[in-house]
């Protein structure tokens, strides 16, 4: 992935071939509704912050680069503590079309925005950051 080595911390980046642009899909209103996917962003990055990649909350792609990144991942998360608030954003559409919901996650020493997107079977197939914001 190409694109993965310009990033401070590129976690779970799962979209091959796709070009981000975090000023492009950040700035999106704040929304009062939870968002579809919260409950499943928050258990995974609570997982693999454990140490695991939960098979039961990611699809096929995203669990194989979770496993790949998962050592360096779980270190990350316990260098910043664990998640404190996480707000949805609102929704936003990648530029090849996938659209994801937008969440702002606070931890404990840091914040991070995170993009997360489901495929038919109800699994993430898309949960990835651009990396920290603030420390």
């Amino acid at each position: 992935m190409r694109f993965a080595r310009t990033l401070r911390y590129p976690l779970l980046i799962t979209l091959i071939g796709v070009h981000f642009s975090s000023a492009a899909w950040a700035q999106t209103e704040p929304k009062t509704e939870t968002g579809k996917l919260k409950t499943k962003v928050v258990d995974a990055l609570k997982s693999v912050a454990g140490g695991k990649c939960p098979e039961e909350l990611m699809g096929a792609i995203l669990l194989d680069q979770c496993e790949q990144q998962l050592d360096r991942m779980k270190a990350h998360f316990t260098e910043i503590g664990p998640i404190k608030e996480t707000k949805y954003k609102g929704t936003d559409q990648l530029p090849n079309g996938i659209q994801v919901e937008v969440y702002r996650v606070t931890f404990e020493k840091s914040s991070m925005t995170w993009m997360a997107a489901s495929s038919p079977n109800g699994k993430l197939s898309v949960l990835w950051s651009p990396g920290e914001t603030t420390r």
